[in-house]
């Protein structure tokens, strides 16, 4: 994966793929990818999971069955665990949404 190998080498953090996280006991979320900045991956026990960290980034592929009521509750549950970015891919139409928690999102789209 890219993404991890480009977070490795740079030694800016760590990514967990599609790793069960429960930062809050009332929920719990399963992302695509989560990213963990190095100062935040000192937190993580990557052999325990549902791992406890919140992530700085999550990120969400939406998938054709899903709604977009269960990807706003997902972005919602992890704005209110504190998680600094929360991507949602829409593979479908090459778009990237790009929310934070002070209230505004940012959607990228690629060229094709």
């Amino acid at each position: 994966m890219l993404l991890a190998v480009v977070v490795r080498s740079n030694k800016l953090g760590n990514v967990l793929l599609e790793t069960d996280l429960a930062a809050k006991r009332d929920s719990r979320l399963r992302p695509e990818f989560a990213f963990f900045s190095r100062e935040n991956w000192e937190s993580v026990d990557p052999d325990r999971v549902p791992v406890t960290a919140v992530p700085d980034i999550s990120v969400e592929a939406i998938s054709p069955s899903e709604t977009a009521r269960t990807m706003q509750r997902k972005i919602d549950a992890y704005l209110k665990w504190r998680v600094h970015e929360v991507w949602v891919i829409f593979p479908d139409i090459n778009t990237l949404l790009c929310t934070r928690p002070v209230g505004h999102s940012v959607s990228l789209r690629a060229r094709t």
